[in-house]
């Protein structure tokens, strides 16, 4: 990963390290047993990288999350109301407001949104599946979108949830799906 540069990082550049980090990262690959322990981890690495490309002032402008119970260190409850406030955060659909987990706002005014499931529930396939569905419509409004999935208590299927998600993401554009562990 390339550290701060003297430019900020394209849309792409940031999208790619992102997926990057997500992919590689130890502790995500770890056994994580319920969605937002694995959320607190993706939001980790997520600000990590962004870390790597944006000052630290910048960054809880950049890295949004709707949910203040997880205690998500750096998040800024101000920002995330900002980011409300320009109706930028839902995609209302059937009269339903959705929104993603995770926003990446860069300075450009494009946002990476990232979708996190842990697939460890009575019906993991349930859970990836509501987890695709979420990061599609999410492309009505986000350029590019993420999907990251721990397989938790489900990680024997990791092998085929991995080779389905891969097919899958090779098919859409700016779309990208990361299967941890």
């Amino acid at each position: 990963m390339t550290p701060r540069a003297a430019r900020p990082p394209s849309v792409e550049e940031l999208f790619d390290s992102l997926v990057s980090e997500l992919r590689d990262d130890r502790r995500l690959g770890g056994s994580l047993e319920n969605e937002p322990d694995v959320e607190r981890e993706v939001w980790r690495v997520v600000w990590k990288v962004c870390g790597f490309w944006f000052s630290d002032e910048k960054l809880p402008g950049i890295v949004l999350s709707s949910h203040e119970s997880l205690q998500l260190p750096g998040r800024s409850a101000a920002k995330w109301e900002e980011f409300l406030f320009e109706k930028l955060a839902d995609l209302e659909v059937l009269g339903a407001k959705k929104r993603l987990d995770l926003v990446v706002r860069h300075p450009g005014g494009a946002t990476i949104g990232i979708e996190v499931e842990c697939l460890s529930g009575a019906s993991p396939a349930d859970q990836l599946i509501v987890g695709l569905g979420q990061v599609l419509l999410a492309r009505a409004h986000r350029d590019p979108v993420l999907l990251v999935a721990h397989c938790g208590r489900a990680s024997a299927h990791a092998p085929q949830v991995r080779e389905i998600a891969g097919r899958v993401a090779a098919r859409i554009p700016r779309f990208a799906i990361v299967i941890r562990p």
